[in-house]
């Protein structure tokens, strides 16, 4: 029974450390380069913003 304790703690050890440094290096690469376009962006388009053409044409937004 001793053992089985052990090891929950051990995985909860891991899981806090792999959260936490994992949480840090996407905080500092979100600060460098954002991971979110932008809101008029994202109302443009993405594909017009990134590739220069409207993925589709035909589609008609209601805005």
């Amino acid at each position: 029974m001793l053992a089985i304790v052990e090891q929950i703690k051990g995985i909860v050890v891991v899981a806090i450390f792999a959260f936490v440094s994992s949480y840090i290096v996407l905080f500092i690469i979100n600060k460098l380069i954002p991971f979110r376009a932008a809101d008029d962006v994202q109302v443009e388009g993405l594909d017009v913003n990134e590739v220069g053409v409207e993925a589709y044409p035909e589609f008609k937004r209601a805005i």
